[in-house]
């Protein structure tokens, strides 16, 4: 049985003018089938999936692929994206659940438009802003990575990729309102009566108290201060006189 990559591609595409070709799929270990020569046999090939294949690095493809668009890679085993320098007219790519750690390597994509990087590595998030270098890019995905996992992610992409339009698969805009109408709303109690009614009332009726407090407090000290009249109250000059009868009695 002939397991050479033209009689591969010539037995899953059915045709025998691989040249014709603008797709393909295929399913391939690395170490069994070399995918170098790919671009002498499918010269015109603009979309290659090889999803659920075992390869350990993008530079298996070579750099003859100049005019492939649409490259699929999910789940293939790959540790690094070295090797996309060699597709120079890729505008999507889907890398999904493999093992990157660093996107820097697609910064030479100048017609990169979606990258989907789901479920890999990522944990810096600092990688991304070599991505500023492709003008097309429209949609980026690092869902299920380390670093989407980290505060202030979202922000940080929109700070690094201001014109990047959408970030797994929503709009950054979305974002951006969500966050100005939080900022809005939050200056709006700072700068407004930031006293609920409910704490206004309760202050008003502690003033009350305090008042009633003074109030009471100086009504006591008068009364400290002032002798009560009472008609019972023996003065020094009648506890005298009484005194003079009595001796004058026992006299």
């Amino acid at each position: 049985m002939d397991h050479t990559l033209p009689h591969l591609l010539r037995q899953v595409s059915g045709t025998e003018d691989l040249a014709s070709l603008r797709s393909i799929k295929l399913r391939v270990i690395g170490r069994e089938m070399s995918l170098q020569r790919l671009c002498v046999y499918v010269p015109n090939l603009t979309e290659l999936n090889l999803d659920g294949s075992s390869i350990g690095s993008l530079r298996e493809l070579g750099c003859g692929l100049s005019g492939l668009r649409v490259l699929r890679v999910t789940r293939c085993c790959l540790d690094s994206l070295d090797g996309t320098f060699g597709l120079s007219s890729l505008a999507e790519l889907y890398a999904a659940y493999n093992r990157v750690q660093d996107v820097g390597y697609l910064a030479c994509l100048s017609n990169i438009e979606h990258i989907d990087l789901r479920g890999n590595r990522v944990h810096d998030i600092r990688y991304a802003g070599f991505l500023t270098v492709c003008p097309f890019l429209r949609e980026l995905v690092l869902a299920e990575n380390p670093c989407a996992a980290k505060p202030g992610y979202r922000a940080a992409i929109r700070e690094m990729l201001p014109a990047l339009p959408t970030l797994d698969g929503v709009a950054l805009c979305n974002y951006q309102q969500d966050d100005d109408t939080d900022s809005t709303s939050t200056a709006s109690l700072s700068l407004g009566d930031s006293t609920p009614a409910g704490g206004q009332a309760a202050a008003q009726d502690g003033v009350a108290d305090d008042e009633h407090e003074v109030q009471g407090a100086e009504e006591e000290e008068e009364d400290a201060v002032e002798p009560k009249d009472s008609g019972d109250a023996v003065t020094p000059v009648d506890a005298f006189t009484e005194a003079t009868d009595v001796s004058k009695e026992c006299a």
